[in-house]
């Protein structure tokens, strides 16, 4: 029994570190790709969205596969807790050469990212929508429909995306 016990514990250890190197490789290898550009081009700007309407990530980004995003807070989220809760090993980097306020967002195929992370920010913006304990929310494709509004728990000039409730 012991040793049934044990096989199964080492290939538990075997399969998590496999695992956490395969994604530790391919964020290595992360590049701009269709989903990079697309999202740079409709929401680089957020000024140029309208208030009181409605982005289908969705069909917004077609070209590529992929069943997840992943939002985080580029000061506040820790990578190896989230790794640990989420099961995302996102890329390294430094939270102060982000301003305060930014968001990561990543696309994932299968809980791996498939195009580098995507540097969100906007002074007037902000996503807190059901963020976890370790400041990161991960969003289906299905359910990845938001609403552009203006954020009504604050006294200050902010707008958020909401997401929009599927029946």
């Amino acid at each position: 029994m012991k040793r049934i016990i044990f096989k199964i514990i080492l290939g538990a250890m075997l399969y998590f570190g496999l695992g956490t190197i395969y994604k530790s490789y391919n964020n290595y290898t992360l590049s701009s790709n269709c989903i990079t550009e697309s999202f740079n081009t409709h929401f680089s700007n957020l000024s140029n969205l309208k208030i009181n309407s409605s982005y289908n990530f969705d069909k917004i980004f077609y070209c590529e596969k992929w069943d997840e995003i992943l939002v985080t807070d580029a000061h506040y989220y820790h990578r190896i807790l989230g790794y640990l809760t989420n099961g995302v090993l996102v890329p390294s980097n430094d939270p102060f050469q982000y301003l305060e306020g930014t968001y990561l967002v990543y696309f994932l195929k299968d809980n791996i990212i498939i195009s580098e992370p995507i540097s969100w920010y906007h002074e007037h913006f902000i996503f807190s929508e059901n963020f976890k304990t370790f400041n990161y929310i991960k969003i289906k494709r299905r359910n990845a429909h938001f609403f552009y509004k203006k954020y009504e728990h604050t006294d200050y000039d902010l707008n958020t995306f909401e997401i929009i409730k599927n029946n």
